[in-house]
């Protein structure tokens, strides 16, 4: 039978393609605690478990303080809606945002600031709102260093004789003084090109606590989409060494956060450490 308001985890399908089976887990379908400024919550962990030493967070936060089954966590972050981090504390982790700009998931509040940005209606993608250049930046805060920054974007330019367009991709640490890392100007045969994956990355040495990112267009004739499977991200590496473990110290215990102002956010946490693998990341 058809479980009311709540989504199902996987299908199965008859003959003629029709669901016959479906499964429903509320774990799988949303296995996170949910957290704001201050929240307590009940919670136990496995028997088996004596250490979590994979942390996955997912949503705004503006720092926060974690006590969680008698082991303190700090997570200085400041980090948009939407924002996915993987800690391994003692060792690594990534910070990730993916902003989809789909007439469903587009969310302005990602931005840090922006000017002259308008979201097209239909389509997945934004522009200027008139044929003046407009930008629009990304803020992410970690005090846990990072260490390195792939960005991957989806421009799409239309540029002629009469007009040319560009799409720009640029870095600060400050906020202040920016870097190009990639652009991207079109085939200048008065038709739409791009919306192919360009990838930019670097290193950060000496390692930064803040990045801002900075998407530039110079025109109603350039576009910056984002979606599903094609979404621009900005993904940090850390150094989470200074990250403590998460001790079971108490179990059942009361799980708490004192965050800032706006967070909202849920909390995973796993008895391995999340895989990473830097040989198969892009780099060009």
């Amino acid at each position: 039978r058809k479980h009311p308001g709540a989504l199902p985890v996987y299908a199965v399908n008859d003959s003629r393609n029709r669901p016959k089976f479906v499964l429903y887990d509320p774990k799988l379908t949303d296995p996170f605690l949910r957290f704001q400024e201050n929240t307590t919550l009940d919670a136990s962990a496995e028997d088996a478990a004596r250490e979590f030493r994979g942390v996955k967070l997912v949503g705004k936060m503006d720092g926060a303080e974690m006590l969680l089954f008698g082991s303190k966590l700090p997570l200085p972050l400041r980090i948009p809606a939407g924002t996915e981090v993987f800690i391994n504390p003692g060792a690594d982790g990534r910070l990730r945002l993916a902003p989809s700009f789909s007439d469903a998931s587009f969310n302005a509040a990602q931005f840090e600031s922006y000017s002259g940005i308008k979201k097209i209606v239909g389509e997945d993608c934004i522009s200027c709102s008139g044929d003046a250049g407009c930008s629009a930046e990304y803020r992410l805060v970690s005090h846990y260093p990072m260490t390195g920054l792939q960005l991957i974007w989806f421009p799409r330019v239309c540029s002629g004789p009469e007009r040319q367009g560009r799409a720009g991709l640029e870095v600060s640490r400050d906020g202040e003084r920016y870097v190009t890392v990639d652009g991207f100007e079109g085939d200048g045969k008065s038709r739409w090109s791009g919306r192919t994956p360009r990838v930019a990355a670097m290193e950060m040495n000496p390692s930064a606590a803040e990045v801002w990112v900075r998407l530039t267009m110079s025109g109603d004739n350039v576009q910056a989409w984002s979606y599903d499977d094609h979404s621009m991200s900005f993904e940090a590496k850390i150094d989470a060494r200074r990250a403590p473990a998460v001790v079971v110290r108490e179990n059942p215990d009361v799980l708490s956060s004192k965050a800032g102002p706006g967070s909202n956010f849920g909390l995973y946490l796993q008895k391995d450490p999340f895989p990473f693998y830097p040989h198969l990341e892009k780099r060009h």
